[in-house]
């Protein structure tokens, strides 16, 4: 049997790495000098912290003896125990020079917020970005993002109010965005002002004991928001080009459907109070709304009638508000 298998040419090994996890894809390399290459020419590669504190080494050393020229989908799932002086920004760094198109961060580790490099957000390729847990998003200059159709913010912070605005305006084809925040975040008013948009799920909770709400589905398995943004990277599992029109909105999940709605729990706030937390949605293509929130005011400047809408807890809603929810479903 193994000698049947090593008779296969290298696309088609390549093709049966691809549906076992990176780990073990990296592992076949010590079967055979048939085997040692093969998985170096994988277009995608991820990787789940299991707990180990070498994973960064595994990482580090892995993305060196990479050699396909594109790698379409990089994943990587850091956790507490892993050291906090690794240069996750060489990773992205190494991605973005091989044209990646999805690329999925969540560091969950015990350092501060983690700015990535300027190459980040100005790369052409880039179809799919999910950033998670304790990254900096920091935008202090012009970002280029043209090719990017999903953008997933999950409990990041954000430098300034003008590191967002640039994130969005740079991204002219951008159809999907999902945003989880949380109350640290360094931001009051978060502006959504993208004109291609079709989908926005919005996500913020804020409890009196400054802990953020919990949200089902909170920890953020690997197939809640990734895979959703998976399926516009990898629809031809990574090996045929990709399309922008992949991205569907019918296609996106619902992301965190139910917010626990302890209303005692959440801090009353002043009408008349400029620090009040605020949306303001300006997006007169969006179809598709959720909105998950105990402590914003929502202000919309610019959205058509919407096509479907999920809505937790809106307060005080403007006129203009409701009447964009002239939909079909709600």
């Amino acid at each position: 049997m193994e000698t049947r298998i090593c008779d296969l040419p290298d696309d088609l090994l390549l093709r049966i790495l691809h549906h076992v996890p990176t780990k073990d894809a990296l592992a076949t390399s010590i079967l055979s000098k048939r085997w040692r290459y093969v998985w170096t020419m994988l277009p995608t590669l991820e990787f789940i912290d299991d707990g180990s504190e070498s994973v960064g080494w595994f990482i580090e050393n892995s993305l060196q003896l990479h050699k396909a020229p594109k790698l379409y989908c990089l994943t990587v799932e850091v956790g507490p125990r892993c050291p906090v002086d690794l240069d996750v920004g060489n990773w992205v760094d190494n991605a973005v020079n091989r044209g990646v198109r999805g690329l999925f961060l969540k560091l969950l580790w015990n350092a501060e917020p983690t700015s990535f490099p300027k190459c980040l957000y100005t790369c052409d390729t880039l179809v799919a970005l999910t950033l998670s847990n304790q990254i900096l998003v920091d935008v202090s200059f012009q970002a280029r993002l043209p090719s990017l159709l999903s953008l997933n913010l999950k409990y990041v912070v954000y430098k300034d109010e003008d590191s967002l605005v640039r994130l969005l305006s740079s991204s002219p084809v951008l159809k999907v965005l999902h945003v989880h925040r949380h109350e640290d975040d360094n931001l009051i008013n978060f502006t959504v002002k993208v004109s291609s948009l079709k989908t926005l799920h919005y996500v913020a909770t804020w409890r009196k004991d400054g802990k953020k709400d919990k949200v089902e589905g909170d920890e953020f398995e690997e197939n809640d928001v990734e895979d959703d943004n998976v399926e516009e990277v990898e629809e031809d599992d990574g090996f045929d080009e990709i399309e922008e029109d992949e991205v569907d909105d019918d296609d996106v999940d619902e992301v965190d459907d139910n917010v626990d709605d302890d209303d005692d729990d959440v801090d009353e706030v002043e009408d008349d109070d400029d620090s009040n937390p605020s949306l303001v949605i300006d997006s007169p293509a969006l179809t598709n709304l959720k909105l998950d929130y105990d402590w914003d005011y929502c202000l919309i400047e610019n959205m058509s009638c919407l096509d479907e809408a999920k809505l937790h807890y809106v307060r005080n809603p403007s006129d203009k508000f409701l009447r964009s929810l002239s939909i079909e479903r709600l």
